[in-house]
């Protein structure tokens, strides 16, 4: 997911370009600068140096979601996408076994007939997206703060690079994978050749 640096430059250079758009809203540069800050100082706040070494997240696509992937992006902290349709046993399992500190939940999508707590560690921080308590869960963040110069404060312990996903479960449980070089710069490349892509489109890689 991409940083908050970049995500600062593309808001300086014009805020009001939407850079999300979906049935549940749509999100400008500049509100997905504020979210993401905002997020980055709760996860400051809340784990101070010491960030989590995997988080995960089980949701649909949803605009609120990517700034907690871009926070925790710009926090060194890798996430993973697990397939929310997946019986709450078998989430539990994908948690337990990249250990997963953070899990991010859609609960009005997910649980429906399960209790949101039997997906993840006892001592994982548990995020509900469709909490109502989600607005008053972040510090409020003007865009006054140096965020760079506050991240540098903290400073964070620089990690290998550190990607998880899972295999597709067809036999078993799906079982999850490491990957310790990123794909993306070779990805992107092939779309936007393949659409022929350009300054004036915006695509998502999820």
């Amino acid at each position: 997911m991409i940083l908050l640096k970049l995500i600062k430059k593309y808001a300086d250079a014009d805020p009001s370009a939407v850079v999300f758009e979906g049935r549940d809203g749509r999100m400008t540069w500049n509100e997905f600068r504020v979210e993401t800050e905002k997020i980055i100082l709760f996860l400051l706040n809340h784990y101070g140096s010491s960030m989590p070494r995997q988080a995960s997240y089980i949701a649909r696509n949803r605009a609120d979601l990517l700034p907690w992937l871009s926070a925790l992006t710009t926090l060194g902290v890798p996430a993973t996408g697990l397939d929310y349709t997946l019986p709450a046993a078998h989430l539990k399992t994908m948690n337990d076994a990249i250990s997963s500190e953070l899990v991010i939940i859609s609960s009005k999508t997910v649980f429906h007939d399960h209790g949101i707590t039997q997906v993840a560690q006892p001592n994982a921080l548990l995020i509900d997206l469709d909490s109502v308590a989600i607005p008053f869960l972040s510090v409020r963040s003007d865009g006054s703060a140096d965020m760079a110069a506050l991240l540098d404060s903290y400073q964070l312990p620089s990690r290998p690079y550190r990607a998880v996903g899972f295999t597709s479960g067809t036999s078993s449980a799906p079982k999850p994978v490491l990957r310790e070089a990123p794909f993306d710069q070779r990805r992107f490349a092939y779309f936007t050749e393949r659409f022929g892509f350009g300054g004036a489109d915006r695509f998502l890689s999820i």
